[in-house]
């Protein structure tokens, strides 16, 4: 059962610091306080830059290269190009494009980048003359799709082809081969093969295979020796490059072939377009931004069953990733601006479609005026072990608040995931004047109707209802508690806490959370340890359901071992705060 929260003198958390460092700064360095914060604000379609025109592949029609965003961390869709009659698109992550225009005179092109809502940014625009001359040799592509999902494999053969049928050419000497992918987000090569009837020998950099090397391999070069010299009159194939779909977006597949007999390379390229796996990991939703002072904090809704079934959530800012958090976590505060994407992935790697928001820092100190914080201890607990977290009401500038209402007052806590942590007990405030208020909810006083409390039956949420009159008279020193609630491990894993008191409003709501860890041991000596009784200390170290002397051999044998010694507070039962022959000793009294 749970006691009133015990409060006397400076706290550990640094409560009082907050009063200090703002009597320090003066009331002049508050920037943007409480009224004036927005959510998140609609970012422009970044426009494509760097256009170029280059020669085209076949030596016909027109060739654009441009520069553009990571497609696997924008809300650019695709690009859209247009110019000489011609309207053509191509998915984000492809950054060129080859085709045969109706005229043959001087046109203006221009290229704009399309969210998939529809929205267009400024466009980029460029002078082009269509080529008229055709290439004597040049190289192709042959896919087995342009068009797959994350986690699907494709393949592209390599092949040179006669420009002019009238104008044989013999390959002679080594063959040099470059093949890359624009977008290193949205597809990684596995595996390379050449042709072993052409080959004497092939030399490659990296000279090892890519399903054994770092993720996203987007590019080799090969040197082929030729077996013999070869006339080439008809399409030959050279090789074959395979790739996997990675991440949603799109990518070029550009091959560059270069021969000693010739003066220039021959290259070309073909487009790629990368689908969300069909039935992606059950995912997010309704990405939110905040921004407080100099953080943001960002926040989503975990969609589907009560429990989340994907491994991570990954969060990014301009496409670098800033934080990798566990499925129970909602909520996190970032420290820089910018472009954010979050997605959930699961235990295979596979990725949702992102959410996605702009939201840039502008404010040094934002004041999220009186609200609820859950006080969760600061290390992780165990699956079985109970805390007590009081819920502490609280205020960043001024002094701690007088709260007085004649109407019902409402406190709720709730979790994202009571699959890791769930709500076992609750109380109301149980008052001592003394310590730290003058006056309260006495419900010793039959003339005060009792507080409520009703906790959901999956533990995910309690509610501790006070009905009339409610105050609470806090000195300067303190912040008072409206309340506490009784927390208990059940599965290895993180989730957000949520307290909030039903008469307390800012705008934008601060929503105050804290993060509950619960942690297990590893593994000793084969299978995982168990907690039997559930105190938080794992007296079935070999892991077969009972506690017997197989366990205090276990202890006695791996009693240094950093399986143990890493894990300390699950094997020590003489509670001295470390494990040594005293916690055998105290294990063995117990069987």
């Amino acid at each position: 059962m749970i006691g009133r929260p015990q409060v006397s003198g400076d706290r550990p958390d640094g409560s009082h610091s907050r009063r200090r460092f703002l009597a320090v700064i003066g009331g002049s360095a508050v920037v943007g306080l409480g009224a004036g914060l927005s959510g998140a604000a609609e970012e422009s379609v970044p426009a494509p830059w760097d256009v170029d025109v280059v020669r085209p592949p076949t030596g016909f029609g027109i060739a654009l290269t441009w520069s553009g965003v990571d497609p696997c961390s924008s809300v650019v869709d695709h690009y859209r190009v247009s110019g000489g009659g011609v309207e053509r698109t191509v998915p984000a992550g492809v950054d060129r494009i080859h085709f045969s225009p109706e005229s043959g005179r001087s046109e203006t092109y221009e290229i704009v980048a399309v969210t998939d809502d529809g929205r267009e940014s400024s466009p980029a625009t460029i002078e082009a003359v269509p080529g008229d001359k055709a290439r004597i040799v040049r190289t192709h592509l042959d896919l087995d799709a342009s068009l797959i999902e994350v986690g699907e494999t494709a393949a592209a053969d390599i092949v040179l082809d006669p420009g002019l049928e009238d104008h044989p050419i013999w390959l002679e000497g080594p063959i040099t081969i470059d093949v890359q992918f624009s977008s290193p987000c949205a597809v990684s090569i596995t595996d390379y093969t050449f042709d072993t009837d052409i080959a004497a020998s092939v030399s490659t950099t990296p000279e090892e295979g890519y399903q054994q090397s770092r993720s996203h391999d987007v590019s080799f070069t090969a040197t082929v020796e030729l077996d013999e010299a070869i006339e080439l009159t008809d399409p030959l194939r050279i090789g074959s490059v395979e790739f996997v779909g990675a991440d949603a977006g799109g990518s070029a597949l550009d091959v560059s072939v270069s021969l000693e007999s010739e003066s220039e390379a021959f290259s070309n390229w073909t487009p790629i377009e990368v689908e969300a796996a069909s039935g992606p990991p059950p995912g997010i939703s309704n990405l939110g931004l905040v921004e407080w002072g100099n953080t943001i904090d960002v926040y989503w809704d975990v969609d589907g069953a009560e429990c989340p079934s994907f491994d991570s959530v990954e969060v990014r800012v301009d496409g670098d990733v800033v934080d990798r958090v566990q499925p129970g976590v909602n909520r996190i505060t970032i420290r820089e601006g910018g472009f954010i994407t979050v997605r959930s992935i699961d235990a295979d790697g596979q990725r949702s479609r992102p959410l996605t928001g702009y939201q840039e820092i502008t404010s040094l100190i934002a004041d999220p005026g009186t609200d609820v914080y859950a006080k969760t201890p600061g290390s992780a607990i165990a699956p079985g072990e109970s805390v007590v977290v009081p819920l502490e009401c609280r205020t960043l500038v001024g002094s701690p608040p007088d709260l007085h209402y004649s109407e019902e007052v409402v406190v709720e806590a709730s979790l994202v995931d009571p699959c890791t942590a769930s709500i076992t007990d609750a109380a109301p405030m149980v008052f001592d004047e003394e310590e730290w208020m003058f006056d309260g909810y006495d419900q010793s006083d039959e003339s005060f109707p009792p507080a409520t409390v009703e906790i959901a039956d999956d533990g995910s949420a309690v509610t501790i209802t006070y009905p009339q009159p409610f105050l609470i008279q806090a000195f300067e020193t303190d912040d008072p508690f409206v309340g506490a609630i009784e927390l208990t491990g059940q599965a290895a894993g993180a989730t957000n806490l949520y307290a909030t008191l039903d008469r307390f409003h800012s705008e934008p709501p601060s929503y105050p959370w804290s993060t509950v860890r619960v942690a297990a041991p590893d593994s000793i000596d084969g299978p995982m340890p168990t907690d039997p009784d559930g105190d938080g200390l794992y007296e079935d170290l070999s892991g077969d359901g009972a506690v017997n002397f197989p366990d205090v051999n276990t202890l006695f044998q791996q009693m240094d071992s950093d399986a143990v010694q890493d894990d300390a507070q699950f094997y020590d039962f003489s509670g001295d705060g470390t494990v040594d022959l005293q916690d055998v000793l105290a294990l063995f009294e117990t069987i």
